[in-house]
């Protein structure tokens, strides 16, 4: 036991509050050492700090050990042809535990997808199509030859939108896998936990029955809406799913996405129920990386219609295919 005279006691303390769990942080011995003779720049508040987050995260870790383990998956791509992106380890893994799941492996699988084509180009988006479906193919070869039927891929996407659509198509639901959004405002991955903070919601702009053209404009980021109608002479029915909330991070949690993807099923399934006969939807999206990974994972084989995702590069332009 301490003593209340010595440097981990307190003079005016008795014996039990001094000793107590409570008063109690667990450190080598070389630490001991450095905070008793430093007691100024280790005050006890700080070390009361220091024992909570301790404490915290063995109890996070704790929380885990029984629930099933999670392989990262980093898909990255210049954006806009351009700028660089970075996602770091640390906050990829910070990530993954924090949604409760252990990690399979210490460091992510990375996908970095580059092209010495000019971007939007069609070459361009060929030559990132075919490194995607071959590294698609790579991530499910890997999570089966585990054998491990529980575990699922935690996927940690940033690159342009078209591409992480076509990469979740390639994924679809072959195995067992979660999006994380990357969050501007915090800088982080982590997904909030509460209830849903935005809705989202579907409307048919317009009709033309004299085509078989369908847009799908997105709005969840940005209100495009306006743009799209007068920048683009498009002609065919036109669909509309928008966000209540808009803004940089309009997906803050997962009830947010459970929202998105009602709407983006209820629109998909009223345009095939208006077009009887087999039609493209062309989709324009202004949304985020989450958004993005649930446009081509939803989309439900051999029920809704083959998509073309568009890229707004210079102007609307066809970028990648969809279930064609």
């Amino acid at each position: 036991p301490s003593s209340a005279n010595g440097p981990r006691g307190y003079e005016d303390a008795g014996d039990n509050e001094v000793n107590s769990p409570e008063n109690r942080i667990l450190l080598c011995k070389k630490h001991h050492k450095l905070v008793d003779d430093n007691e100024r720049n280790y005050p006890a508040e700080l070390l009361r700090k220091m024992k909570r987050q301790h404490e915290d995260k063995v109890r996070c870790f704790q929380s885990i050990i029984s629930a099933e383990a999670s392989l990262a998956c980093i898909l990255t791509a210049k954006i806009k042809g351009v700028q660089e992106v970075v996602v770091s380890d640390s906050s990829v893994n910070e990530a993954i535990v924090a949604s409760g799941h252990p990690l399979a492996d210490m460091f992510p699988q990375r996908i970095d997808l580059v092209s010495d084509r000019e971007y939007g180009t069609r070459a361009y988006w060929k030559s990132m199509v075919l490194q995607l479906e071959a590294h698609s193919k790579r991530m499910v070869s890997l999570i089966k030859s585990r054998g491990d039927a529980g575990l699922g891929l935690s996927i940690f996407p940033l690159a342009p939108i078209p591409l992480i659509a076509k990469f979740a198509s390639l994924i679809g639901d072959k195995i067992p896998f979660t999006t994380f959004p990357k969050l501007r405002g915090a800088h982080s991955w982590t997904w909030r936990t509460g209830a849903k903070t935005n809705k989202f919601s579907y409307e048919r702009i317009r009709t033309d029955w004299q085509t078989r053209r369908v847009a799908l404009v997105i709005s969840a980021t940005a209100p495009i809406l306006n743009q799209f109608l007068s920048e683009v002479n498009y002609k065919g029915d036109i669909y509309h799913i928008h966000s209540q909330r808009m803004s940089l991070d309009p997906v803050k949690t997962l009830e947010d996405l459970t929202s998105f993807r009602s709407a983006f099923h209820d629109a998909l399934s009223d345009i095939q129920q208006t077009h009887r006969s087999p039609v493209k939807v062309d989709v324009f999206p202004c949304v985020p990386n989450v958004v993005a990974f649930e446009i081509g994972c939803r989309r439900m084989t051999k029920v809704h219609p083959v998509m073309m995702v568009y890229e707004n590069c210079c102007g609307w332009k066809p970028a990648v295919e969809i279930g064609g």
